[in-house]
This record gives C-alpha cells, sequence and structure tokens, in this order.
C-alpha cells in the first residue's frame, strides 16, 4: 500500500471501525492538571506505615483480570497509527480519579501501581485452584483524598477520594471487548501477557479462549441485571452506593456463582443512593461504624468492605470449605489499629497515635 493510499484508507477505516462500535465508545474523561511536585499532608503517620497501608492486600481480587492482564491491555480509542498507550498508563488512571504513584518508575510493581491497588494471591475458595496474581482495592482506594494547586499534589491520607469507579469498570470491559475485535490488539496483548511463550501456538490460542469466555460471562451478566440496572443512578465522581453493591456482590454473585439467576435475582438491587467516599480519621472510634447505623464492630464492617470488593468466598460448596474467604482478617486488623492509634483522640492526655486529621 503507497503512502497516499494509506492516507486515503485511514479515514475510510475510522468511519468503518466507528460504525461497528458505535455504543461502545468510552466515557469522556476529565484531563488532568500537570503535576510536579507532590506532598503528603502530615498527619502522625510515618512513610513506611503510609506506603504499606496504600497498596497493603486486604485479600481482594477486584478487578476482573488478572494483574498480567492489566498491565497489557490498551486504552479502549480508535488510533490509526502506532500502538495505542496502555490500559495501566498512571496518567490515564489519573483520569478516573485515581492518586498517581510518587514514583512511576519505581522498581517494586506495586509501587508502580496507584494508591490504593494491592496485589493478592492465594488459592480460591470454590475450588482451591492457584489463583494468577490479582489486583484488588484496599481502603485506601476510596478514603485518600488530593487536590492540585499550581503544579503541586495535596494528598490527605483518610480524605474522601474522588475516583469514579464506574466510569473505571465499564472502561475496562471496553478494553477487554477492544483487544477481542480491533485488528491488531490481541497479538500485542499475547506478546505482552506470554512473554518468551508468545510464539506459542497452544499458548496464543488458550489465551484467545480465556478472553472470549471472560467477555461472555460479563455480557451474560449485564443482560441478566440490565432491567434492573436501567433504574440506577449515576455515581459519579467522589461518589459510590458502596453499600448496594457490597449486598450485590455478597448476596448475588458470590451465593449464586455462574447460574441460577431467578432463584436470587430478589437479592439483586440497583445502585440508587451514591453518597460521597465518608473521611477515616476518626471513625474507629465512632459508637456506630458503618455510616447507615447497620454495623458497630469495626472487624465486622471492614470484612464486609473487602467482601464487596471481591475477596473471594466459598457460600456454594458444603463441608469444611463453606464460608472460606481469601479476607486477610490480620492486615485488616492491622490497617484498623493504625487509623485508630491506641488512644481515643478526646482523651487526656494529649498522646494519639492514629491517623489524624
Amino acid at each position: 500500500m503507497t503512502d497516499r493510499t494509506r492516507h486515503l484508507f485511514r479515514p475510510l477505516l475510522a468511519t468503518a471501525l466507528s460504525g461497528v462500535l458505535a455504543g461502545c465508545l468510552p466515557p469522556s474523561l476529565p484531563e488532568t492538571p500537570p503535576v510536579t511536585e507532590t506532598r503528603w499532608l502530615e498527619q502522625n503517620w510515618k512513610e513506611t506505615d503510609r506506603r504499606w497501608y496504600h497498596h497493603a492486600s486486604q485479600g481482594t481480587s477486584t478487578l476482573p483480570v488478572s494483574y498480567k492482564w492489566f498491565l497489557a491491555l490498551e486504552q479502549p480509542r480508535l488510533w490509526l497509527t502506532g500502538e495505542p498507550p496502555l490500559f495501566s498508563d498512571p496518567a490515564y488512571l489519573a483520569r478516573f480519579g485515581f492518586i498517581p504513584p510518587d514514583d512511576p518508575a519505581a522498581d517494586a510493581k506495586i509501587d508502580r501501581l496507584p494508591v490504593g491497588f494491592a496485589l493478592t494471591s492465594g488459592k480460591d475458595p470454590d475450588n482451591d485452584k492457584t489463583l494468577p496474581e490479582q489486583i484488588g482495592f484496599t481502603c485506601a482506594a476510596c478514603h485518600t483524598g488530593h487536590l492540585e494547586y499550581r503544579g503541586t499534589s495535596l494528598r490527605i491520607d483518610g480524605a474522601p477520594a474522588m475516583a469514579d469507579l464506574g466510569k473505571f469498570r465499564e472502561t475496562l470491559k471496553l478494553a477487554l471487548a477492544y483487544t477481542r475485535y480491533i485488528p491488531g490488539r490481541f497479538d500485542r496483548f499475547a506478546d505482552r501477557v506470554l512473554k518468551d511463550k508468545s510464539t506459542d501456538k497452544a499458548e496464543r490460542n488458550e489465551l484467545w479462549d480465556d478472553l472470549v469466555a471472560l467477555i461472555a460471562v460479563g455480557k451474560m451478566r449485564s443482560e441478566e441485571t440490565a432491567e434492573i440496572d436501567a433504574l440506577a443512578v449515576e455515581e459519579g465522581f467522589g461518589r459510590l452506593d458502596a453499600l448496594n453493591r457490597i449486598g450485590n456482590e455478597v448476596f448475588f454473585t458470590d451465593l449464586r456463582g455462574r447460574g441460577d439467576f431467578e432463584a436470587y435475582r430478589g437479592n439483586y438491587a440497583t445502585h440508587d443512593a451514591p453518597v460521597s467516599f465518608p473521611p477515616l480519621w476518626d471513625t474507629p472510634w465512632f459508637e456506630w461504624v458503618q455510616y447507615d447505623g447497620s454495623i458497630m464492630q469495626p472487624m465486622v464492617r471492614n470484612a464486609g468492605e473487602a467482601l464487596g470488593v471481591r475477596a473471594k468466598v466459598n457460600l456454594k460448596t458444603p463441608g469444611e470449605k463453606l464460608f472460606a474467604s481469601l479476607v486477610d482478617v490480620e492486615q485488616i486488623d492491622w490497617m484498623e489499629r493504625r487509623l485508630a492509634g491506641d488512644k481515643h483522640p478526646t482523651a487526656a492526655p494529649a498522646g494519639f497515635k492514629g491517623l489524624r486529621m
């Protein structure tokens, strides 16, 4: 193909793809201001405590893809010259409201992920199979605030986040669909995931089958709940219907498994009550530790939150494995203690050791 022919062909291809992907374009996202300096507000935490809290796993597998897949996906945008940027680009994730890492070029892989992203490994409690390394949200994803002013990013632990988890989830689904349907994307995806095994035809075929199956399951579940989801209220940046999402995950998704939709349909609730992410500064000392006044014990709340962001749990297999889960109780307890400190904020003499405002 000559340069002139290629030049004429590109707008035709763009028009054709736009028709194919009508209704499958990603949501518009705000541009983020350039940041030349980051500062963490002094809040009574050591730097080592802060970094641990930002990426400590609660045992969750929030994203429907493994860590390897997440790093290999491209942004769901039409890109006619060169390779599209990666979905995991910190600057792109910042457009969903996530806080970029202080040093995106850090050696440790977890330090290249946004605040609140953690890596989880272990065995699936449903079938005892070893899981590939997963990405799960931790408390810091929804309870770390930030604001930008004149090139400086001021970051506040325990403050409400400004993330839009709904847009992030839908865009991630589109990234998977683009990988399947846009020419060339799967080949690049397979090269990144398989690396030294990328020339193995059997490995590539298996990866393709896994991708097709994952998209099919997602499509099936979206279709099943479409009538109820049509009544949802858009959550947007800085707001989430967390309690209905937790209930849906535990009492619908986990309980039903892959089938029996009608049997558990009544357990599924639309997302119609989004609220701002609450701050955490002194919540461990509240008498009621859930904002709707439903829970008094912090660890019950925390375990429920972990299940809501997909800490895998067995609710289907009778016997000794029933209720087995990947919820990391020890890690969650440590988080709660670091937030609370060992003395009530109003106690005398002064000496509060937890996260302060």
